[in-house]
């Protein structure tokens, strides 16, 4: 099994916690999260003990929570779970649900005002996913509400968030603003900050026909509204992919995203044509690689070597993916992360032209700032 990277915390406060006793909490709370991967009495026997240790590990897993207290309800194994990791989970999905309630009707009040202006959206992400994928009373947590419009639609899209939030801009403007996404905040700080995408992918990285992707959505049914869509599945698993590998990480809560794709009518012969469509065959080989080793995914073996690179790519992949640095401003960002990302960029995409582009303009921007104070 790939030893995957651990982005979340591994000290207490009271200790310091065993990294190997971390890892196997950490894995097999993912493999609980899909129940149907593996044999029932195996997993409960598994689980029983990493669940039990979560209130030791608090804070891992947040966004899975109310779906690790929803499987334990199902097998009706709360008998065998400490009192204590009950209570802790029931208040964490108590919280999740008021927190994803308010950014429902945050949500709401956005689709209002761009229903007034004949602005479709699909939405992205647990956005899209609870309701659909996750029940509301066990939702799928996030932070974030992440908007996708058209391209023709994203500056007025952008007029109507500011009327009611500031625009968070991105400290190399010139390499990330407006390329594919724009995030802004609430005036008041009351409600989550809104990520708006103009495109599914980054542009300089991969490619993404949007028209192809439009026509494929479909409608959310919690909204009424044929304005409102969400990706296909399809589109979902390789927006995962891409997602995890901008994070550099294949093997958090994006695999139990992942396995709710395989529940729903995925056709994994439209990704495969949709990877080599849009350059994404790389991220979305380690995204697949990681849920068969580690959750036991139902793959044919066909379909990963219908994406495996060759064996020295697969290498660097797969090397590249176990490292881990903590994601602060980029200022602050050391030079062997900066390195470290560069490397990244090339590895994951099969184009070298399209990297070449991103990194001169980041230098240009960099340089500027440097010599002439330029924002």
């Amino acid at each position: 099994m790939i030893k995957v990277e651990i982005l979340a915390m591994k000290y207490t406060k009271q200790k310091v916690v065993p990294e190997n006793d971390f890892e196997e909490v950490y894995l097999q709370i993912l493999r609980f999260c899909c129940p149907n991967n593996f044999a029932r009495e195996q997993l409960i026997s598994e689980s029983i003990e990493a669940i039990n240790k979560l209130t030791t590990f608090k804070g891992l897993h947040s966004r899975l929570l109310p779906i690790v207290l929803q499987n334990i309800l199902k097998m009706n194994i709360a008998e065998f779970i400490y009192p204590e990791a009950i209570e802790y989970l029931k208040a964490e999905t108590r919280k999740g649900v008021v927190e994803q309630l308010g950014k429902k009707k945050q949500l709401e009040e956005l689709i209002l005002l761009f229903e007034s202006n004949d602005i479709p959206i699909i939405l992205l992400k647990a956005s899209a996913f609870n309701g659909i994928y996750y029940s509301e009373e066990y939702p799928r947590i996030s932070n974030d509400i992440d908007i996708l419009v058209k391209e023709n639609d994203w500056g007025k899209a952008k007029k109507i968030l500011l009327k009611k939030m500031d625009c968070l801009m991105p400290i190399q403007q010139k390499v990330f603003s407006d390329l594919y996404e724009t995030s802004f905040i609430p005036k008041d700080s009351i409600g989550a900050n809104v990520d708006l995408h103009k495109s599914l992918l980054h542009p300089f990285l991969f490619d993404i026909n949007e028209k192809e992707l439009w026509e494929n959505s479909i409608v959310h049914p919690l909204y009424n509204s044929d304005k409102v869509r969400i990706l296909s599945p399809e589109d979902t698993l390789n927006h995962l992919a891409v997602h995890a590998f901008k994070d550099m990480n294949f093997s958090a809560y994006n695999l139990v995203d992942t396995d709710r794709m395989f529940t729903s009518k995925l056709n994994l012969d439209k990704v495969i044509n949709l990877t080599k469509k849009s350059g994404t065959q790389r991220p979305l080989f380690i995204l697949l690689k990681n849920y068969s080793d580690v959750l036991n995914g139902r793959l044919l073996p066909k379909y990963l070597n219908l994406l495996a690179p060759n064996f020295l790519t697969e290498f660097t992949l797969l090397f590249l993916q176990k490292l881990s640095f903590k994601q602060r401003g980029l200022i602050n960002k050391s030079y062997l992360y900066r390195i470290y990302q560069v490397a990244s960029q090339f590895a994951f995409t099969d184009n070298v032209l399209k990297p070449l582009k991103l990194q001169y303009l980041f230098l240009n921007s960099f340089f500027s700032r440097k010599l002439f104070g330029a924002k």
